[in-house]
């Protein structure tokens, strides 16, 4: 019984975590001026999409209707996810804003 408690509030404890530390949209933003700072459509798209997952988020910036490179953000961090200019998949509308 104390080692299901233990490796639930362990469990628990890194959801909190990871939850605490999920970026927000404006720490994108910055990401995305710091990284492509040579293409201003890139760097300053017209519109964010971020399904938030609680305990990490994923953002697609969208530059004149097009999808660009959707990028997971997690522990403050952002990783790429896909390169192609595709819209988000179907599951992903429930999560969008």
């Amino acid at each position: 019984m104390a080692k299901k408690l233990g490796i639930i509030a362990a469990a628990l404890l890194v959801a909190g975590i990871l939850a605490f530390f999920n970026p927000s949209e404006k720490d994108f933003v910055v990401y995305a001026e710091e990284k492509f700072p040579d293409r201003p459509s890139v760097a300053h798209p017209d519109d964010i999409e971020k399904a938030d997952l609680l305990l990490f988020s994923i953002y697609t910036p969208i530059v004149a209707d097009e999808y660009g490179v959707s990028h997971l953000g997690i522990m403050g961090q952002f990783i790429e996810l896909s390169r192609e200019n595709l819209k988000p998949p179907i599951w992903m509308e429930l999560f969008l804003r």
